[in-house]
Parts: structure tokens; C-alpha cells; sequence
């Protein structure tokens, strides 16, 4: 998907929403299956994440596909454990999502989507957080959160002022 994008710039923004429901079609929160089920299966995989959903989430975060302004939308996954570290997330929508346990370190999360995720115990050491929405995010034992780097969106909807 990524060297069709590259090939031809004028479907980078199709590759990157095929990618994107990819993601939500095969990682959904609530599980599809039976949890203890899905969980027992992501134990055999590195990062907590299918192979394939994986590839597709370091696909997206590199952005090579994603226009200039695009948000991704991801509302709705189950990333739990998942080692994201270092991932430019910056305008993804996770609202609704269960990303427990979760490795966000050094990620850019500007202007992210976390409204009624679950990050629970996750670890955000080193994220940028600017514009981050983060309303009725369950964050009980999530590491990282300083209040100082981050600036919640206002209620209006603009965005924070300033940048990353």
C-alpha cells in the first residue's frame, strides 16, 4: 500500500483510510471473539499486535500516506500492550479505544483523539501532548502525563494554541 501511494501520490489518502478500516476490522474494541480468546492469541505475537496489524499501524505512523492536515481515524480499537514507542500518532483518533498498557514513549500525540479511551496503565514518558484530547480517558496508573506538556483541546473545538 505504501509503494502504490508512492507510486501514485494521488491515492495516498484511500491507502491510508484502507489501512486504517484494515485496523479497525481486525483489532475491534470490544473484541469481535471472546477476549480470553483474543488475548491468548496476542500473547504469541511481539508488541502485543498481530503481524499484520502491526505493519499496518508502523505503515500509518510513518504518514507517508497521510495528506498534509488528515486525521486517521481509529476510534473503537484494541491496541492493549502494544509497544508504539517513538510512533507519530499526531492527529489519530483513538476515542472509545482500549489501549491498556499501551508504550507510547516518545510519540508525538499532537492533536490526538483519546475521548473514552482506555489508557490505563499505559506509558506516555516522553509524548507530546499538545491539543491532545484526552476527555473521560480512564488514565488510572498511566505514566508519563505531565500536566505542563499537556494541552488539552477546548471545549469549542479549536485546538490548543501553539505547537508541538
Amino acid at each position: 500500500m505504501e509503494q502504490i501511494a508512492g507510486a501514485a501520490p494521488h491515492y495516498r489518502g484511500h491507502a491510508a483510510a484502507l489501512l486504517a478500516s484494515f485496523v479497525r476490522l481486525h483489532a475491534p474494541w470490544p473484541p469481535s471473539r471472546p477476549t480470553q480468546e483474543v488475548d491468548l492469541e496476542r500473547k504469541r505475537f511481539h508488541g502485543g499486535l498481530r503481524d499484520d496489524i502491526g505493519a499496518a499501524m508502523a505503515v500509518l505512523s510513518r504518514r507517508t500516506m497521510v495528506l498534509p492536515d488528515d486525521s486517521i481515524e481509529l476510534e473503537k480499537i484494541d491496541l492493549r500492550a502494544a509497544d508504539l514507542a517513538g510512533y507519530d500518532l499526531s492527529r489519530f483518533c483513538f476515542a472509545g479505544s482500549n489501549l491498556e498498557g499501551v508504550i507510547l514513549t516518545g510519540c508525538n500525540l499532537t492533536e490526538a483523539t483519546f475521548a473514552g479511551a482506555i489508557l490505563r496503565n499505559a506509558d506516555l514518558t516522553g509524548a507530546g501532548l499538545s491539543g491532545a484530547d484526552l476527555s473521560d480517558a480512564d488514565l488510572a496508573g498511566a505514566v508519563g502525563i505531565d500536566s505542563g506538556r499537556v494541552e488539552p483541546t477546548p471545549a469549542d473545538g479549536r485546538g490548543a494554541a501553539g505547537g508541538p
